[in-house]
């Protein structure tokens, strides 16, 4: 299922941890494998974001987990707001793009 098309054919397969990887973002659509409901605790208190409209931030499963990269989407929201603009998030709604999957041979 982690193959590419012609991975078989080449021995290719993808190791096990990207093949976990790949599976948590299917099935929980982040590659930790973590409630969706944890992707917003990114978020302080004072942002001002929309459910609709024409501009978008995308925010990412890094930043959106990661304690360390949590400062990137609150700054940008910052200077968004700072410029009149309540972007539409997706919050929980948003699912990883599967790069990193894609990355490590998870083709598929």
């Amino acid at each position: 299922m982690w193959l590419p098309a012609n991975g078989m054919e080449e021995g290719f397969n993808p190791p096990e941890s990207a093949q976990l990887l790949a599976s948590h973002i299917l099935r929980r659509h982040n590659p930790e494998g973590r409630s969706q409901d944890k992707r917003t605790e990114w978020m302080p208190p004072g942002l001002k974001v929309s459910e609709s409209g024409e501009i978008g931030y995308w925010v990412g499963c890094n930043a959106s987990f990661s304690q360390s990269l949590r400062n990137l989407p609150v700054n940008t929201i910052r200077i968004l707001n700072k410029a009149g603009i309540e972007p539409v998030y997706l919050g929980s709604q948003e699912w990883c793009c599967g790069s990193g999957a894609y990355a490590a041979g998870c083709l598929d």
